[in-house]
């Protein structure tokens, strides 16, 4: 049963002949001890109660910023392996670049190659074409001659032969 402040002011005791009647005093005392007693083992159901949910809330908080730090670090990792990855995406670009710069460079030194070399072909070829045309000429003259002198042979052996057969008649 419980005694509220305000019932302990306002009790009234009969009173007898050597003053309160005892037996309302030591009733009324047994009702305060036993809502007192009631009271201070509520308190300290409460305070053990109140003491588990803090140690519970502790642990809670504890957990959160063990969370926290987690994914704060998780966070910070994962910043850490884009920068890393965006760093690596550029090198392996860079890298591309300058393979392709350089295969653009052989391309066009092979072309200005194949480009001299078909140039000094060309003049090859022409001085070629100048010589065997040379040669040509030369031996056609070397057979005009020939054929001159054979013409002139022949025209030489007629007048012997001619000339035989006049003396023999």
């Amino acid at each position: 049963m419980k005694v509220t402040p305000m019932e302990i002011q306002k009790q009234e005791f009969k009173r007898s002949l050597w003053g309160f009647n005892s037996g309302q005093v030591e009733s009324f005392l047994e009702l305060v001890s036993q809502a007192m007693e009631e009271m201070v083992l509520e308190r300290r159901s409460l305070s053990e109660a109140k003491a588990l949910l803090e140690a519970e809330i502790h642990g809670y908080r504890k957990r959160e910023e063990g969370f926290r730090e987690s994914v704060l670090h998780s966070k910070h990792v994962m910043e850490g392996m884009e920068d890393h990855a965006k760093k690596q995406a550029e090198l392996i670009i860079s890298q591309a670049e300058i393979q392709a710069e350089d295969i653009l460079n052989r391309a066009h030194q092979s072309y200005a190659k194949i480009k001299e070399d078909i140039i000094e072909l060309k003049r090859q070829r022409a001085v070629l074409d100048v010589r065997i045309r040379g040669v040509l000429a030369a031996h056609k003259k070397i057979l005009d001659i020939s054929r001159e002198e054979n013409q002139a042979l022949d025209s030489r052996d007629d007048k012997i032969a001619v000339f035989q057969k006049s003396q023999r008649s």
